[in-house]
């Protein structure tokens, strides 16, 4: 799937400058210069030294912002060739001179978001310093993604992913794979990996709610809302238990902050719900249960 950001500029844009930074960005890490290719059905990857990201400019002065807005949306989704590259694609559209959409994308099996905040953060930075002319002084690229990867090989032979394994089987044991709610349709004969997503908005007074129960029980907002999310999923259902997907960072250890690469684990988070439980005591267990996951994420469950 692909990863990308749309950004508004209403300024005058240095196209060259914007270009050169780019440039800069992909230059700084190899996961932005990687291409993948299949060799006797196993997946390769190989960094070049030099791989351009795509540049394009489209004059949409004559276009109304409905237009721009369905082109862009089409740009976003268009499919990256893993095998020739690049990965990185920057599309200009001009609405007028101080006027200006671009929209960066790339594909998630190079970066992940924590990698996004942190190109977007160099992609600021270096186009100040070429509209401005003063340099600045970029930490060295982490650039130890092989060595995150070399790791996790590591750890697949050692006694610890052992004892990680048999934490999550025991996790996962007595829980069913399926979730069984009401659908419009049937689902497909076999698993296809497509899905959708839904945007939820948050009233301020239900936010502060939700922050508030939270401090109260000693945990997360994030686990708050999580176990909400399990108990509609449980009532729709007519489960007890079932198993809920949730991405965590992979990033445990420090030296791989600043690494410009995809870490996501995405883990199953096992749900059991108890009708004799209270909401507050479900927040509880639902926080425990991500504290006891997120100190075993570092087990490859793709693997």
């Amino acid at each position: 799937s692909n990863v990308f950001l749309p950004t508004r500029v209403r300024s005058p844009l240095d196209l060259d400058a914007l270009r050169a930074t780019m440039q800069l960005v992909v230059s700084r890490h190899e996961s932005l210069r990687t291409t993948f290719c299949e060799t006797a059905g196993e997946l390769q990857q190989r960094v070049h030294p030099s791989l351009p990201p795509e540049f394009t400019l489209h004059d949409a002065t004559e276009r109304d912002p409905e237009e721009v807005r369905a082109l862009a949306a089409a740009e976003a989704q268009r499919p990256f060739d893993l095998e020739q590259g690049p990965l990185l694609r920057v599309t200009v559209y001009r609405l007028a001179a101080d006027d200006w959409v671009v929209l960066a994308a790339t594909h998630h099996i190079a970066i992940d978001f924590w990698s996004l905040i942190l190109l977007l953060n160099e992609i600021a930075a270096g186009y100040a310093e070429k509209t401005t002319g003063q340099p600045i002084q970029f930490p060295t690229a982490a650039n130890n993604y092989a060595e995150f990867v070399s790791r996790q090989q590591q750890l697949l032979a050692s006694d610890r992913a052992n004892a990680l394994r048999a934490f999550w089987q025991q996790q996962l044991a007595d829980v069913p794979t399926m979730l069984d709610l009401p659908l419009d349709r049937p689902r497909p004969q076999r698993f296809t990996g497509r899905a959708g997503s839904a945007a939820l908005t948050i009233t301020p007074p239900a936010s502060a709610a939700v922050v508030k129960l939270a401090t109260a029980v000693g945990t997360t907002p994030s686990a708050v809302m999580l176990a909400a999310v399990e108990l509609l999923l449980g009532r729709f259902s007519g489960q007890s238990r079932f198993l809920i997907g949730m991405p965590f960072s992979g990033r445990s250890r420090r030296q791989f902050e600043d690494t410009v690469g995809f870490f996501v684990n995405m883990l199953p988070i096992p749900v059991r719900l108890d009708g004799s439980r209270s909401f507050r005591e479900l927040v509880q267990q639902t926080g425990d249960t991500l504290v006891e996951a997120l100190e075993h994420e570092d087990y490859p469950l793709a693997a």
